[in-house]
């Protein structure tokens, strides 16, 4: 720990994960929102066609997720990232010891506390073993490996080569999402003591109402008729012009 204090050492790792978390709530938000949203339109054939927007939502969303994983795999010195966060829990790993993780808890639960610490640390271990954020660092790094892949050759260097590679899925894209998420809820309750299951929040409202809504409104500010939804805006213009 080069002489620092393991208290410092965890307050540090605690204001990293105040920073991923925002930055992965995003991520799992943008998830949830653009797969509710193909899911209206898989149930909705008269919306599938044209699929002009479809398609620029599929790949603005693809992209924006893509860059937003590889920040938060960037091993960089300078970037707070869910690799470096790793990276440096394996390296300090003493610091992160069970009595500051049953501390957390009233003593009605602290033996329930000692329970879960033995399922992360194996049993009587009084400090995360290195291996432990070594073990989960390996599997993000597999998982992220098509996506790297993707994001540092396809999208940045579009040459012939890349374009015949077969792109990542949807799933690929999930999954790594999922095992991000899971990752860092695991070592925020070993941090703060903190459980949950997952980051996605409860909406307060129901977001989707907008889709029961006209898109296309005319300038008096009434709804468009349905045959002008089906021409476009701009030809629908051009026919009460011509009226």
């Amino acid at each position: 720990m080069n002489g620092a204090k393991p208290g410092n050492v965890r307050r540090k790792w605690r204001r990293w994960l105040a920073r991923l978390n925002t930055e992965l709530t995003t991520l799992v938000i943008s998830n949830e929102i653009f797969r509710r949203t193909a899911e209206i339109v898989r149930r909705n054939p008269s919306i599938q066609r044209p699929a002009d927007f479809h398609r620029w939502l599929v790949r603005s969303h693809g992209v924006a997720s893509l860059v937003a994983v590889r920040r938060l795999m960037d091993r960089r010195k300078d970037v707070v990232s869910l690799r470096r966060l790793l990276d440096d829990i394996a390296s300090n790993h003493s610091a992160l010891t069970r009595g500051s993780y049953v501390s957390f808890f009233e003593p009605d639960l602290k033996a329930w506390a000692h329970d879960q610490f033995d399922e992360i640390a194996g049993p009587a271990s009084q400090n995360l073993p290195g291996e432990v954020p070594k073990r989960d660092l390996v599997d993000l790094q597999k998982r992220h490996e098509r996506i790297r892949h993707l994001v540092n050759q396809q999208l940045a260097h579009l040459d012939a080569r890349n374009l015949r590679r077969k792109p990542p899925s949807a799933h690929d894209l999930e999954d790594v999402v999922g095992a991000m998420e899971s990752t860092f809820l695991k070592y925020q309750t070993l941090l703060t003591g903190k459980a949950a299951s997952h980051l996605l929040p409860t909406w307060q409202y129901d977001w989707t109402e907008i889709f029961g809504r006209p898109w296309l409104v005319e300038e008096n500010g009434g709804a468009c008729q349905p045959a002008d939804h089906v021409a476009g805006p701009a030809a629908a213009l051009r026919r009460r012009s011509a009226q």
